[in-house]
C-alpha cells in the first residue's frame, strides 16, 4: 500500500494505492493521523487505484473517521470500485463514509 497527499482548497486528499489488508494497512492510519496533526479537518480517501480491501482495511478507515470526527473534522472516500463499495456496504459503513463520486478526488 502506498500513499500519496494533495492538498486542495476544501479536502486534503489522500491517494491510496495497491492492497489494504493485512498487515499492509497500518499506513492508512499513520497517514490520516499525520493530517490530522496538520490541522487538517477535511480528509478525502481516494480509493480509486486500491487493488484489495479486507476487513482490516475497512477498520483503518472507519479508525480514521472516528479520530476525524473526534478533532472536529470529517473523512470521506471517493474513487471506489464496486467491489470496495460492497465491502463498505456489508460492513455497514457505508453510510457514514459518505463516498463521493469517483472523479471527486480529481475535482476536489
Amino acid at each position: 500500500m502506498t500513499g500519496l497527499l494533495k492538498t486542495c482548497t476544501r479536502f486534503a486528499v489522500l491517494e491510496l494505492e495497491g492492497d489494504l489488508r493485512i498487515p499492509r494497512n497500518g499506513g492508512v492510519r499513520q497517514q490520516i493521523e499525520a493530517l490530522l496533526a496538520r490541522s487538517e479537518r477535511r480528509i478525502l480517501v481516494n480509493l480509486a487505484r486500491v487493488s484489495a480491501m479486507d476487513a482490516a482495511g475497512v477498520g483503518a478507515l472507519v479508525e480514521g473517521y472516528g479520530n476525524a470526527c473526534r478533532a472536529g473534522g470529517v473523512l470521506q472516500v471517493t474513487g471506489a470500485s464496486r467491489r470496495v463499495l460492497c465491502l463498505l456496504d456489508l460492513a455497514g459503513v457505508l453510510g457514514f463514509l459518505s463516498p463521493m463520486p469517483r472523479d471527486a478526488g480529481e475535482a476536489a
